[in-house]
């Protein structure tokens, strides 16, 4: 695997006719449209520009940050439109169509409302959240769960004391995560004296 920012050194390793004459076949990953490449399918390539270019080029982004630190994007140094350099990757028009069927099977398989579409990946991944970072913010109050089937349960701190458990073992929690070193074990303690009791019955207290 290359990296994708490197210094021109590196990549003209790459270039240069000892490592193509190593090889009788170069297969690269390179996530494009099917519009740049030429030839069947497990044999395809790129199609160079009229000067000789790769025909597709990094993110303005990338290519600032490679200057900035003196590097070279991967798509802009190597040359993979040289003759033994095959194509093994997804075109862009399959990637969606893969995309858009696991999407589809998904959305079938659910039972409640569906997501909305142009929903952010880090919404998809989370069980509750509707902002970034407010997983993190559940996570000061009580303990998390990835299962949305699961139904979160009372919890009642020190039972034997009969004191409601799910505001003042949150406030607990708050502070054993903000102001207390290595506060793992502690919050641990306070989840098990606050859901132990859940699945015993009243007279097993």
């Amino acid at each position: 695997a290359q990296l994708p920012l490197a210094a021109p050194a590196y990549f003209r390793h790459y270039n240069g006719r000892d490592f193509d004459d190593s090889y009788d076949r170069v297969l690269y990953e390179l996530l494009v449209e099917d519009r740049f490449l030429s030839g069947p399918p497990g044999r395809r390539s790129l199609v160079p520009t009229a000067d000789g270019r790769n025909p597709v080029a990094p993110t303005r982004s990338d290519r600032g940050t490679a200057s900035g630190y003196g590097l070279a994007c991967q798509v802009d140094a190597v040359d993979y439109c040289r003759e033994k350099w095959v194509h093994a990757d997804l075109t862009r028009e399959e990637f969606l169509a893969v995309l858009n069927k696991d999407e589809g099977s998904r959305k079938g398989q659910e039972t409640g409302a569906s997501a909305p579409g142009g929903r952010p990946l880090w919404s998809l991944a989370s069980t509750s959240a509707t902002y970034p970072g407010s997983e993190v913010v559940s996570a000061l109050a009580g303990p998390l769960t990835t299962d949305p089937s699961c139904t979160p349960s009372a919890r009642r701190l020190f039972s034997h004391l009969f004191l409601p458990g799910d505001a003042l073992s949150g406030w607990i929690r708050a502070v054993l995560w903000l102001g207390v070193p290595c506060p793992e074990l502690s919050v641990c303690l306070v989840d098990w004296s606050s859901l132990s009791y859940a699945g015993r019955g009243r007279g097993g207290r």
